[in-house]
């Protein structure tokens, strides 16, 4: 029984030597920074543009969370913003133009109200994005604002989720 666990302790540490990865120390070293990557494809930056988008729209998921945006981004500059926000069981929030001024119009429009809140806008694609940070004044009670999502608007279907 010995000479069996002796055999079988042997052939096991033979595998694992054969499955070492470290490389080995040559004593040379290769500088790979100034190495050529053999294929890197080559794109071309997004370029910046003026943000255009505009809807009125409606959305509510299965959990019952829904809400209202009202937006208009003309080159940039926002013209119209007002969002209404309900998460069950948690509260409402509500974000309107006229409590901010437009801080930032490239290379994403940019708004802030006296009490710190931030409204930023941006595309990707077909989707503009209206995302909220520091808003918990705008919310009744104020720990609504932890249960906020950015709203999404998809501009071609004019759908906003």
């Amino acid at each position: 029984m010995r000479s069996v666990w002796r055999v079988a302790v042997s052939v096991a540490l033979v595998g694992l030597a054969g499955c070492n990865s470290l490389p080995q120390n040559t004593g040379t070293t290769t500088d790979t920074s100034t190495q050529s990557p053999t294929r890197i494809a080559k794109r071309a930056p997004i370029p910046t543009r003026p943000l255009n988008v505009k809807t009125d729209c409606k959305f509510k998921n299965d959990t019952g969370y829904n809400g209202k945006a009202q937006v208009d981004v003309l080159q940039g500059e926002v013209r119209k913003l007002e969002a209404e926000i309900n998460i069950p069981g948690r509260g409402q929030c509500r974000f309107s133009d006229s409590n901010f001024k437009q801080t930032q119009v490239m290379p994403t429009p940019e708004l802030l109200a006296s009490n710190g809140c931030t409204v930023r806008v941006w595309e990707q694609g077909n989707v503009a994005t209206v995302a909220f940070s520091n808003c918990a004044a705008m919310c009744a009670p104020r720990s609504a604002f932890d249960y906020v999502w950015p709203i999404l608007i998809d501009r071609p279907r004019n759908h906003c989720d």
